[in-house]
């Protein structure tokens, strides 16, 4: 399953190019037969080295500093490490002042590696964790055209009260899928809302 800590997709303005690059990205590894070693390379440097040394992040994708010292550092940080596909991206991005779409561009490809494997993540934002019913059924929701397989990406908001909030990209809102969605968000209010009631009778004063 997914990192929880995930975000649901976005597509507008600036992601539009982010796609553009990841797929070209994605294109060329695989024709170059290093798409395995470069991908990984891309997401250990948004997902590991970034959190760990912000100030690389915030130097790379930064306006002020020249094209030619950050073609430095990248060559000092990941020239005897990444792989040669993955390198030369770098470069390509900070050459045409892309840095900065670092982040767009991970979610881009980590969305064009699920649509070629023919999956789907199912973001779903709930009140309380989810049985492993509601989770079964919510992988079964109806779906048009093409089958996808579907990973839940789960998280926990208890100020959403009760309910869930779901969010896929291949979704199709129409009735079926209104009205499958609405049953299954009714029996987690009412979960929910048992669960809400249970903390606060423990916490109550015996009457």
């Amino acid at each position: 399953m997914a990192s929880p800590t995930e975000k649901p997709p976005v597509r507008a303005g600036e992601q539009r190019t982010a796609h553009v690059y990841a797929e070209a990205f994605l294109n060329a590894a695989e024709a170059a037969g290093q798409a395995e070693a470069a991908v990984a390379d891309f997401f250990a440097l948004h997902d590991e080295l970034f959190p760990a040394f912000p100030n690389a992040e915030t130097y790379l994708t930064s306006a002020v500093v020249p094209v030619g010292a950050r073609d430095e550092v990248i060559d000092k940080a990941l020239g005897g490490q990444g792989s040669p596909m993955f390198v030369n991206f770098m470069h390509v991005l900070n050459h045409h002042g892309r840095l900065n779409l670092l982040g767009s561009i991970r979610q881009e490809l980590r969305d064009l590696i699920d649509e070629r494997a023919k999956r789907r993540r199912v973001y779903v934002q709930s009140a309380v964790p989810l049985t492993d019913e509601l989770r079964g059924r919510l992988l079964e929701v109806p779906q048009r055209g093409v089958r996808f397989e579907r990973q839940l990406v789960e998280s926990v908001d208890p100020e959403l009260l009760g309910g869930f909030v779901v969010r896929a990209l291949d979704y199709r809102f129409d009735g079926s899928v209104r009205t499958y969605l609405d049953s299954l968000k009714k029996q987690l209010t009412e979960r929910s809302s048992h669960a809400i009631q249970s903390r606060r009778d423990r916490f109550s004063p015996a009457g």
